[in-house]
């Protein structure tokens, strides 16, 4: 999670600066780019906010994108429940055999 910045006690905030024509895109859609969701939805699981403001920018254009995107408790209820699995898995490794899994290596 890097956040491009934290906003007050409640939310945070993710800055694109893409090419012109997927700005405009972006513009036509008026929404969070799907591509963009699971990035938006794993910040505010790490950070706990309750909302995340979605901005994209081009200096060409004089129309920005502003988008705020509230929490999706399920799909971050998910998320969190994967992440835990990862995460015992790398640690029964690491207890197993220093992390040295058995895939082959070149």
């Amino acid at each position: 999670c890097s956040p491009d910045g934290l906003i007050g006690d409640d939310g945070g905030l993710e800055i694109k600066c893409p090419s012109p024509a997927v700005h405009n895109e972006y513009l036509r859609e008026q929404r969070l780019p799907p591509i963009y969701f699971q990035q938006v939805m794993g910040s505010l699981l790490v950070t706990g906010r309750q909302w995340w403001d979605f901005f994209s920018y081009h200096p060409n254009f004089s129309r920005q994108l502003l988008i705020r995107v509230e929490r999706d408790e399920e799909y971050i209820d998910k998320m969190h429940e994967q992440l835990s699995k990862a995460s015992e898995i790398i640690a029964l490794d690491v207890a197993n055999n220093g992390g040295k899994n058995n895939a082959k290596r070149n």
